[in-house]
């Protein structure tokens, strides 16, 4: 119970105190709450831009792949072309 005879809610209490016991002020949980906002963007840039460059390295992929597949088929074509290796 406080000290106005009315009782807190065990939640409240808790949310009053650190894990050392030691009450927590209004400032504190302030600046608290701005470090984990701050934290959270940096974390959610951090995603957006890992996603941004795993994106453009598919790309990239894709394309070499592709330049791949028709370098295959010209040597194909070549090499079925004639006899090159009896020059």
């Amino acid at each position: 119970m406080s000290g106005d005879g009315e009782s807190k809610p065990m939640e409240e209490i808790q949310n009053d105190t650190v894990s050392n016991g030691q009450p927590i002020d209004s400032s504190d949980r302030y600046h608290d709450r701005e470090a984990l906002l701050k934290e959270t963007n940096l974390l959610r840039d951090t995603l957006e831009l890992i996603l941004s460059k795993s994106i453009e390295q598919k790309k990239t992929c894709e394309q070499l792949a592709q330049e791949n597949r028709y370098l295959q088929e010209y040597v194909e074509n070549f090499m079925s072309s004639g006899d090159v290796t009896e020059r």
